[in-house]
């Protein structure tokens, strides 16, 4: 569903055209006797066109746009998204007159929209919206007048182009000059009131009659009811179908003549009334009889009442009809991340935010929703799927934002396939027989429905209950049974669409009986893997035969360990594309690495489109995009163990570049280990002075003082130096050491190589597989174990008294009250211990090559001083001198980033993970002796020219220059060696 896009115009191409306009209107005699339809048609909008503007295209350009109970003018869009509202009048009426820019700014305002245009073509005035301001002068951003159109003020009148606000040029000058967003924008400024008056409700409803029956949560659900229904209220009010009804009612409340004869619950009965009068009218879910109609609620209803009309002291208005379903959503997401504290023990109850990432809810910009329902639902009824019967579900619905695309689309496609259909028997149809939706939290269905309400809500009648938007578990059949919920879809096969969001929560926080649950019922399973995983698998056993499922995901199932068995059970199902958007900011307040994943419930195709979408910059048409950049990829080449997302000519070369040679795990033989994670480095690393005074105390601390490398100590050939060090308490170091064994030796070490999890971190077992088995003896009031506190007090007590200075921060505990640790993770080790067992502890003490785990480009060293480093770092141990040398120049190689770059993830910034879960995979060729040995003699090399540069680092000696050429000309060689190991020819670059 897209539309052939104008080219676009250049700068100068657009003065010309506009010079001739102006000509054109200096010209006309009848001038300013044209009415204002024919001053748009004759000029006004050709001077749009001139600066870019498609005004044929629905998708770009609005006329007559209803906000409200009047109309604007124009509205002007860039991928769905409005960018500025235009008014137009005559050229003989007065411009500046305060009512028409007052309307204009809340038109902008009330959607959302920064920027309000006003012309005649004469003069063009610009305003900010947002700006909060009694002088309409001092908002007034732009006056350009039609003589200065082509020359003086062209610059300023380009701003308006589209090409301009593609780039955002009006904006950035407005915040240049100060003229941009100080008042703030409607959606903060509702879900901030919205979330003081959710608080205001609470502790007044707590602890009225009646509520003592009620738990915390279902006081918060009439909270939300309440709310709820007053902004259904306030929508039918302004969109004229309702008068002014609650404004009345608390004016006449706080009445002086009311007032002496009033009793404590007058608001409350007449608010009941009202909403008894509603329920009989509409009919809705959200007058239905509830909780909240069993409570005796006071003075705070009154507040909220007179705040959903607005702030008189701040001349902002809410108009409610203005407000689009787009601003609604956002604000009601934002506010429905917000939780309740427990009040149980204070009447000062505090609305906290609970990490939305924690909860998964992140609000879906709209033109990533429009985009997926337009591939989705557009591409079926395109297809000739039968409008009336077509069946869409978002089974995560949240505020509903996809759940209203889908209605407009199909209020729009049923309004022209059946033009003779009424209005509201249309609308009807939509939420009775074609939308679906369902959410976990109760809160989230309740706000689904009333947005779809809405939206249908056009006259004074009664209205579909929306029975299809439920509450459940859309996870687990036992909690919610689609089958039996929408017993009506699965009779004819199932859903056409299945679209959404689903949410981002880390397994750390899914709890074992939901594991156990998934791990029985879906082929995805992985025991690390997010909760979005599983949507996907539910979401396509939803979908009838030929149906199409459309999300918004995160990129890590392409290539982590937890997506395997998710790509596995891809392998069979028809791909239709994947957009990666890398570490693009699609969500401007959380980084989250999004992707679209749209599958079909039909026969596996060999290939699937493609986009990699790290270069779209969010200010241009996401479709138009899609179509110059998609490229076709072959599932053949795809790898279980990651998917790359390259061209099919490319993914042949990646498939024979990652078979030309032995894994690294596998050729290191599974040494790859990860730093050292302390849990609290204020205690356990320590600077020079710190350990000089520690060993002058006790000279036994220098066996546990080691030097520490950190991620910047590290650079590619130079041998690095630590400046840093590390009290080493390692749970794994202090039972050896108890056991008999002496410093430096390994006798009572494990076996066998620890094993990798998906972090790429290492497990903790010895041969028995129990690790804490020499620690199960009874714990002293020191909080630790008794025989490992006393050999450690007794040989290394200056480093015990040192670590009892942190003893409160170091002791592990348990969330508090507020859902924050209060000491370290809770784990196996002691407060004196670092958080990490650390099984490899003699791997430091071994020459290793040493690189850090977050980087644009492979920069990797090598250490042979016995170096300890942090958790940002890995190290590859076990090599000889000549292996280290030969593996160093292959993973320095340009080659061997850019192959990286193939199977890793990345973060943002374009850094990549070098986690041992991905190197682990990359394939070090195979080399003939004469080839070994040139590449070794050209590693030795640049440490020798790196080694002699970091002397001269900080000198004026022009030795520098020469080394920076060798240098250069060693990596070119090294480049070139590595990739004919590779077997890397011109054709395949």
């Amino acid at each position: 569903m897209t539309t052939t896009a104008l080219p676009p115009i250049t700068k100068e191409d657009a003065r010309a055209i506009i010079r001739e306009l102006v000509a054109k209107f200096t010209a006309d005699r009848a001038r300013h006797a044209h009415n204002e339809q024919k001053t748009r048609e004759y000029y006004i909008l050709p001077l749009f066109r001139a600066l870019g503007w498609d005004t044929e295209n629905p998708n770009e350009f609005t006329a007559e746009e209803q906000i409200s109970r009047g109309f604007v003018d124009f509205g002007f869009y860039l991928h769905g998204v409005p960018v500025f509202y235009l008014e137009t009048k005559r050229p003989n009426e007065y411009l500046d007159k305060p009512d028409n820019i007052r309307q204009a700014i809340r038109y902008a305002y009330m959607r959302g929209v920064t920027w309000a245009i006003l012309t005649d073509f004469e003069q063009v005035l610009v305003y900010n919206a947002e700006w909060e301001e009694n002088d309409l002068e001092k908002i007034r951003f732009l006056r350009l007048n039609v003589a200065d159109f082509a020359d003086a003020d062209f610059d300023d009148l380009w701003l308006l182009s589209k090409p301009a606000f593609m780039v955002r040029e009006l904006d950035k000058k407005a915040e240049r000059y100060g003229k941009k967003a100080k008042r703030e924008p409607v959606t903060t400024r509702l879900f901030r009131e919205l979330t003081a008056w959710r608080k205001q409700l609470f502790d007044e409803f707590r602890f009225l009659s009646g509520t003592a029956l009620l738990d915390n949560a279902r006081v918060d659900n009439a909270v939300q009811r309440l709310i709820d229904r007053l902004i259904f209220i306030r929508s039918m009010e302004d969109r004229g179908i309702e008068p002014n009804r609650l404004l009345s009612l608390v004016r006449e409340d706080k009445d002086s003549k009311y007032a002496k004869r009033r009793k404590e619950t007058h608001l409350h009965d007449e608010l009941q009334a009202l909403f008894t009068e509603m329920d009989g009218v509409y009919n809705s879910n959200i007058f239905a009889h509830s909780d909240l109609d069993e409570l005796q609620f006071k003075t705070a209803v009154a507040d909220i009442i007179e705040g959903l009309y607005g702030d008189r002291v701040n001349a902002v208005r809410y108009d409610f009809n203005a407000i689009s379903a787009d601003v609604l959503g956002a604000v009601y997401e934002q506010y429905l991340s917000f939780k309740a504290q427990d009040p149980t023990a204070t009447t000062d109850l505090t609305a906290k935010s609970v990490k939305r990432k924690t909860q998964g809810i992140y609000y879906t910009p709209q033109f990533i929703v429009r985009y997926i329902v337009q591939n989705t639902l557009g591409k079926a009824l395109q297809a000739g799927i039968d409008p009336l019967k077509i069946r869409v579900l978002d089974p995560a619905c949240g505020s509903g934002s996809f759940l209203i695309e889908a209605f407009d689309v199909l209020d729009r496609w049923l309004a022209g396939t059946f033009p003779d259909m009424p209005t509201p028997d249309r609308r009807d149809h939509i939420l009775r027989h074609n939308l679906y939706g369902v959410d976990l939290d109760i809160q989230a269905v309740e706000v689904t429905r009333l947005n779809l309400l809405l939206r249908a809500a056009g006259s004074k009648r009664l209205l579909p209950p929306l029975t299809h938007i439920q509450h459940g578990d859309s996870l687990v059949t036992p909690k919610f049974d689609y089958h039996t919920a929408f017993d009506d879809v699965f009779a004819a096969g199932g859903f056409d669409v299945v679209v959404g969001n689903p949410p981002y929560v880390r397994q750390e926080t899914l709890g074992a009986e939901f594991k156990d649950y998934v791990a029985g019922h879906y082929t995805v399973y992985a025991g690390t893997a997010d909760l979005y995983v599983y949507f996907i698998e539910r979401g396509l056993s939803l979908l009838k035969q030929g149906g199409a499922l459309g999300y918004i995901l995160p990129n890590k199932w392409m290539r982590a360990n937890y997506g395997k068995a998710l790509r596995t059970f891809l392998d069979d199902k028809k791909i239709d594309r994947v957009v990666d958007f890398g570490d693009l900011p699609v969500f401007p307040d959380a980084t989250t690495y999004p992707s679209l994943l749209f599958l079909d419930n039909a026969e596996k195709t060999p290939t699937f489109s493609a986009i990699n979408a790290q270069t779209f910059d969010m200010t241009t048409d996401l479709s138009a995009y899609i179509d110059d950049n998609q490229f076709t990829v072959s599932r053949d080449h795809l790898r279980a163990d990651g998917w790359s997302l390259a061209k099919s000519t490319g993914q042949a070369v990646l498939t024979k570049l990652m078979s030309s040679g032995t894994p690294l795990g596998e050729y290191v033989n599974g040494k790859i280990y990860r730093g050292v994670l302390t849990g609290y480095n204020e205690a356990f690393v320590i600077d020079e002075a710190t350990r000089r005074a520690l060993i002058a105390q006790d000279p036994n601390s220098a066996d546990v003082i080691k030097p520490l490398l950190t991620g910047r100590d590290i650079k590619r050939y130079e041998t690095p130096h630590a400046e840093k060090y590390i009290i080493f308490l390692s749970r794994s170091w202090i039972r050896a050491q108890m056991a008999g064994e002496t410093v430096g030796t390994q006798a009572t070490m494990p076996s066998t190589t620890p094993p990798f999890d998906n972090t790429g971190d290492m497990g903790n077992t010895d041969d028995t597989g129990d690790t804490d088995a020499l620690y199960r003896v009874p714990t002293n009031t020191h909080g630790g174990d008794n025989n490992a506190w006393a050999w450690l007090h007794t040989t290394y007590p200056a480093i015990i008294a040192h670590l009892e200075k942190f003893k409160d921060r170091l002791m592990p505990k348990p969330k508090g009250h507020n859902g924050e640790w209060n000491g370290r993770k809770s784990g196996s080790y002691e407060w004196y211990e670092i958080q990490d067992s650390i099984d490899y502890y003699l791997e430091f003490e071994k020459p290793k090559i040493v690189y850090p785990d977050i980087t644009i480009q492979g920069k990797f060293a090598i250490d042979n001083n016995n170096q300890h480093f942090t958790n940002t770092l890995y190290m590859i141990s076990g090599l000889s001198q000549e292996q280290n040398h030969y593996l160093l120049g292959i993973l320095n190689s340009d080659i061997f980033t850019k192959l990286f770059t193939q199977i890793s993830s990345t973060i943002r910034g374009g850094y990549l993970r070098w986690i041992a879960q991905y190197m682990e995979k990359m394939p070090i060729p195979t080399a003939t002796d004469d080839q070994r040995a040139t590449l070794i003699g050209w590693v030795e090399k640049q440490l020798a020219y790196h080694a002699e540069l970091a002397t001269l680092e900080k000198t004026a000696s022009d030795r520098r220059f020469e080394l920076s050429e060798k240098i250069a000309k060693a990596d070119s060689a090294i480049d070139d060696l590595v990739a004919g190991l590779y077997g890397i020819d011109e054709e395949d670059v």
